[in-house]
């Protein structure tokens, strides 16, 4: 059978038990010749000009194959896939994920919002949940603060405990007895600061006064003020002198923090203030990436 085009024709192959056409003669289904197959001499075509183009099987659970392990498969427009796509591990480049046209989660990420990630064994992406993510990296704790409750003397050449009575937090209850104790598994370096808001009080010659920090027995680090004559309790009161005290510690698991304070004076007491609540505070925090 030819066509009106020159080389164009059908043929059977009674040796071959097969219908030959030459390339761009197209076969043609429908009224309309809707559906048509053909090779043009360099590719093959399926094309359809009306309704939906179905590849289906007439019985449920019958896979359908689409190129061979060496071929590629592109799809040139939208692909829409209504079950469960299953990709062979490694077959999906993370450069290939286009997520900016994504929907923003519109909230703070909280600790059960699920992140993807590679276990690191062998290229396999697993979920994760946020909170992990934050034990991995870890935080500022153990942290806290406290602050002191009431007026606090201190006698002259006396390294004296100071006390406090107000709790801001205390994030490990690791906080008791005027003490700071590193808790188990606390090990690492802890940034520990104290402000101490004091006076002459009822001393006659205030000479120096300071704040230290403790480590167990062991006094690490202290700052301290010294007047530069005599300062009396009775006709000069130095009033609201504050001393600020801050450290970088490497702490491990049991040590104790606590912050004391001294004075030099010819008589009677220096002192602590609390008046405003925040007048006296000590508090610290487990420093991370360090």
């Amino acid at each position: 059978m030819f066509g009106a085009t020159a080389g164009s024709f059908a043929l059977w192959d009674e040796s071959a038990d097969a219908l030959l056409l030459t390339d761009s003669t197209p076969i043609q289904i429908g009224d309309a010749q809707d559906l048509t197959l053909y090779h043009d001499g360099s590719n093959s075509y399926i094309t359809n000009k009306t309704g939906a183009l179905k590849v289906a099987t007439e019985t449920s659970g019958i896979a359908i194959t689409l190129g061979h392990t060496t071929s590629e498969v592109t799809v040139a427009d939208n692909l829409t896939v209504t079950g469960t796509i299953t990709l062979a591990d490694g077959s999906l480049a993370l450069a290939d994920l286009d997520i900016d046209g994504g929907t923003d989660i519109g909230a703070a990420i909280a600790d059960a919002d699920l992140f993807i990630i590679d276990d690191g064994a062998g290229g396999t992406n697993r979920k994760t949940v946020a909170s992990r993510l934050k034990t991995y990296i870890g935080d500022n704790t153990p942290a806290f603060q406290v602050r002191a409750s009431a007026v606090q003397n201190v006698d002259d050449a006396v390294s004296t405990l100071l006390v406090w009575g107000t709790e801001d937090f205390d994030t490990d209850s690791a906080f008791a007895s005027n003490a700071f104790t590193v808790p188990s598994g606390g090990d690492g370096k802890y940034f520990m600061y104290t402000k101490c808001k004091s006076d002459s009080g009822t001393a006659n010659s205030l000479q120096s006064m300071a704040i230290l920090f403790r480590i167990d027995s062991d006094e690490r680090f202290g700052t301290e003020f010294f007047s530069s004559g005599q300062i009396s309790g009775t006709d000069e009161i130095l009033q609201g002198m504050g001393l600020t005290l801050t450290a970088t510690l490497d702490l491990s698991a049991g040590d104790v923090i606590t912050v004391y304070g001294y004075c030099n004076v010819t008589a009677g007491q220096a002192r602590f203030l609390a008046g405003d609540n925040y007048s006296c505070v000590f508090g610290g925090y487990k420093l991370i990436g360090v």
